[in-house]
């Protein structure tokens, strides 16, 4: 997998936003193989109620459209799940794509009270390509540009890739490490009750793709 980052600029827009994202992204740490129910309760940060970091994640561009909303769709969930972002509902950005090619139009996303933005591209030929890049829309800077490639042989690469955008976003926001690409393993049974079967499984962090 390569993996290639341009430099950040540094962003000042959203200082104060970022020091309550990195307080919950310790406090959420704990959180991350909590059970469903306790997932789902709001980060609390200094007394006062935590409001999720609004962003924007249009569909990937890509030859492939339904390739592109697939990899956009992980990297929402992922952050969702978090705790620490609310991205934008895909209704608000009908019939809009990643542009990883020009600055982002600040004064749209201002206006959807959107915080932050990620453009996002990717192909599948020999290899799987992609290219990201972080808006703070307030500051109106980059925060994060990253190219990733990765063997298309690997059935799960593509999960792969967006499971490491969305630590890049997670990191390049919080300024704590992301942990969507890494995997769970445990024991799995199966057989009759009174002859059960143990083996080790694996699987990504969001329960996808089990070996």
């Amino acid at each position: 997998m390569k993996n290639q980052s341009t430099r950040r600029v540094s962003s000042t827009g959203m200082s104060s936003r970022r020091t309550l994202l990195k307080s919950a992204a310790f406090g959420a740490a704990g959180m991350v193989f909590a059970s469903p129910v306790a997932a789902q309760l709001r980060i609390v940060v200094s007394g006062a109620q935590f409001t999720p970091l609004p962003i924007a994640i249009p569909d990937f561009a890509s030859s492939d459209p339904t390739f592109g909303r697939e990899v956009a769709d992980i990297v929402r969930a992922n952050l969702r799940r978090s705790g620490l972002f609310s991205p934008l509902d895909s209704s608000e950005m009908a019939n809009m794509v990643g542009d990883v090619q020009a600055e982002p139009d600040f004064a749209q996303w201002q206006s959807k009270n959107v915080d932050a933005v990620l453009m996002g591209q990717v192909e599948r030929g020999q290899q799987i390509q992609s290219s990201v890049r972080v808006w703070d829309t307030r500051a109106q800077v980059q925060v994060e540009g990253r190219s990733l490639a990765s063997d298309a042989t690997d059935a799960s690469a593509w999960r792969r890739i967006a499971h490491i955008v969305s630590d890049a976003v997670y990191t390049s926001l919080t300024g704590e490490s992301g942990y969507f690409d890494t995997k769970i393993v445990y024991v799995a049974e199966s057989g009759p009750k009174a002859n059960r079967v143990k083996r080790l499984a694996i699987m990504d962090q969001d329960g996808e793709n089990l070996q």
